[in-house]
């Protein structure tokens, strides 16, 4: 059987993004492998990616059906693992090509594992990550038997790959993997550290709209016998329902004190979401958002999480060798889906600020390869779109595309509050006065949040100066990520607040209070996601900032996320336009009861002005003679307060007497001594 090139006719030869199907050998040459009409084909080109030719004597892998390929390389040979039928059962099977001439010829087809108990229908999904002394690790979902049972769970066999040799040192299933544990993800560092490390991450289905992210570390010990270590359940606090299709590599830092390893974990996470009918026609309607989701593990500490995209339909991260500055280049990319467009895009690790680029290429499934550095690492995009699908080659990642300025939300932060399992989450962003984003206060990737005060201290934007006629916006999102669990964790009767604050930068006064939201035991099903346009008409000349701030009196744990131009749904709607004191501003005159009352020696009268005026506030004894003048001045719309002294007078009853316009008050207070 013999193809053309760069072609495929099944529309997921590349969608698997947990599994390499596109890396770069040291002599410079690119690899690819697919799956197209139930067989595995592997590809190279030794002229940058200009032309492709397909190996193998331009024949497939396989002589049965076969699926769910995934690559890796050590020198300049490549080991292939993939899926392969058997008598309606499975094979793991492993190819290995080496470099000879300018092909890359057949090593060795090894029969890995013989799995009797799955069927070939499952997707066991193999992964090898090979590196340092050629030592490797294979890694599937599938089944084994533990004395009289079956069971399914990832399994591995720690072994030493050659270009013509295979050899298996142990095998076994990966501790605390279930049969639930799929989409496995791996990689292996090619530089040696004190111990051989391969980094393990894969997907935990709970059901079929919710899954988490789990990570481990496995080591062989000196009887090379794997040890596990680090479980973590990184997506623990995303915020997002489901967390799937894991993507793993390392990335190394080096300076004066040695070489280390950057663990860089990526997924895609999804969650039900709602917009607001901003407009007034209707009622709020219901949607999903998936978004790309980062975290990273430097120091033996996870990172708070990265948020990027929108509509994502795949992603891909790898790096290149060289160090620069103390790191090697990473660079993350994906494809979003809008309507019949697709669209790739791609950040850059330690660039700052954070830059969004998009590519030439338009496929929904996307493989970026390693390489040296910036200049000779790629994305390879398959579009599934239009007959026949293809592999197309982007531009190199180095730089001179524009940044992409069309998301609706730039910057944003969102706090997620965790108690008994439930995720609530609040989102603030898209801050844009005059035209220009406002950013957020410094956050360090390696903060741990311990609690609701540092939460809140880092959900504070920049302060930013603003007038009576400053053009302000900003967006908000909220929800939780299950209803059951939230209703469950509430039931105690504890309660989780979120709102947004305006703040006065100088005197700390809270000038403007939105979304004001509280969820109980009853109340649970609140989704929104909406903008603002704030009316500043009144606010004067004043630097100011916006505060998402949390609230719960309960045992909780906290998690903060950054988000990078995110094309939130709010801006598609308009915005809802509010007076800038939201629901603290005034709609009528009124004047309250002092506090304390009785009081000794002093107390505190408030009151409120829906429109500006002469203001005055006099103090009377109780058959009206004048004691005391407390304001009598020209006053702005808003709430005020003052505080009266009666050190100098008698116990008994005064009377207070507000007059502003048109509007007369008149209240007693008593005085005990």
């Amino acid at each position: 059987m013999y193809k053309y090139p760069h072609h495929a006719n099944y529309t997921d030869a590349y969608k698997n993004n947990s599994q390499r199907k596109f890396v770069q050998t040291p002599d410079g040459t690119m690899h690819i492998v697919y799956e197209s009409m139930n067989y595995i084909w592997y590809e190279i080109s030794t002229d940058g990616g200009s032309t492709w030719r397909i190996m193998n004597d331009g024949k497939p892998l396989n002589t049965d059906a076969a699926k769910n390929p995934s690559m890796d390389y050590h020198g300049n040979v490549v080991a292939i693992v993939y899926q392969q039928n058997n008598s309606g059962y499975y094979d793991i099977k492993l190819s290995t090509f080496y470099a000879f001439g300018n092909d890359y010829i057949l090593g060795q087809n090894t029969l890995v594992n013989y799995d009797q108990y799955d069927t070939y229908s499952s997707d066991a999904n193999p992964v090898i990550g090979w590196g340092y002394n050629g030592r490797a690790i294979i890694v599937w979902a599938g089944a084994y038997q533990d004395d009289f049972y079956v069971k399914d769970a990832l399994i591995y066999k720690y072994c030493s790959v050659s270009q013509t040799g295979f050899y298996v040192y142990e095998s076994g299933n990966v501790l605390n993997s279930t049969e639930n544990s799929v989409n496995p993800t791996v990689y292996y560092n090619e530089y040696a550290y004190s111990t051989y490390n391969f980094h393990l991450a894969w997907e935990e289905q709970i059901t079929s709209t919710s899954s988490k992210i789990y990570y481990q570390r496995l080591y062989p010990d000196n009887n090379d016998e794997i040890q596990f270590a680090d479980y973590d359940e990184v997506s623990y606090g995303s915020g997002y329902s489901k967390n799937y299709r894991p993507a793993i590599v390392s990335q190394d830092f080096q300076n004066l004190g040695g070489r280390r390893e950057d663990i860089r974990l990526s997924w895609i996470g999804y969650r039900k979401t709602s917009q607001e009918d901003q407009l007034g026609k209707g009622n709020s309607v219901s949607l999903g958002e998936t978004r790309v989701l980062h975290k990273h593990k430097f120091f033996n500490t996870w990172s708070g999480l990265s948020v990027f995209g929108n509509n994502v339909e795949g992603i891909s991260q790898n790096h290149g060798e060289n160090i620069i500055g103390y790191w090697q280049p990473y660079a993350l990319a994906w494809s979003e889906v809008s309507g019949s467009t697709v669209t790739n895009k791609y950040v850059r690790y330690h660039e700052t600020p954070t830059v969004i680029r998009t590519l030439s290429t338009n496929g929904k499934h996307i493989q970026i390869n390693n390489s040296t550095d910036y200049n000779d690492m790629y994305v390879n995009s398959f579009q599934n779109t239009t007959s026949p699908y293809s592999f197309d080659l982007s531009e190199s990642l180095s730089g001179g595309l524009s940044k992409d300025n069309s998301l609706a939300i730039n910057q944003g932060r969102e706090g997620v509050v965790i108690k008994d399992n439930a995720e609530f989450y609040f989102a603030i962003g898209d801050i844009i006065l005059e035209g220009e984003n406002i950013n957020f206060v410094e956050l360090d990737d390696t903060l741990t949040i311990d609690g609701q005060e540092m939460l809140n201290d880092y959900l504070l934007s920049l302060p930013f100066s603003v007038n009576d006629n400053s053009s302000l916006t900003y967006g908000v999102q909220y929800g939780i990520v299950d209803s059951a669990l939230a209703v469950n964790a509430l039931s105690d009767g504890s309660t989780i607040n979120f709102k947004v604050q305006l703040i006065d930068e100088q005197t700390g006064e809270v000038l403007g209070l939105f979304d004001n939201i509280t969820y109980s035991q009853d109340n649970v099903f609140q989704y929104n996601n909406i903008g603002y346009q704030l009316d500043l008409t009144g606010i004067g000349n004043r630097t100011v900032r916006l505060k998402l701030v949390v609230y719960t009196e309960s045992e909780c744990d906290y998690s903060l996320s950054k988000r990078f131009a995110d094309e939130a749904i709010l801006g598609k709607a308009g915005y809802k336009q509010v007076k800038y004191q939201g629901s603290l501003a005034v709609t009528d005159y009124a004047i309250e009861q002092n506090y304390p009352n009785p009081f000794n020696p002093s107390t505190t009268i408030k009151y409120q002005l829906p429109q500006n005026g002469l203001v005055t506030l006099k103090i009377y004894d109780i058959l009206g003679k004048e004691i005391a003048t407390l304001v009598n001045s020209e006053q702005q719309s808003g709430r005020y307060e003052v505080n009266f002294n009666a050190t100098n007078l008698a116990s008994g009853v005064y009377l207070y007497r507000i007059k502003v316009n048109d509007y007369v008050a008149v209240k007693k207070m008593l005085l005990l001594k």
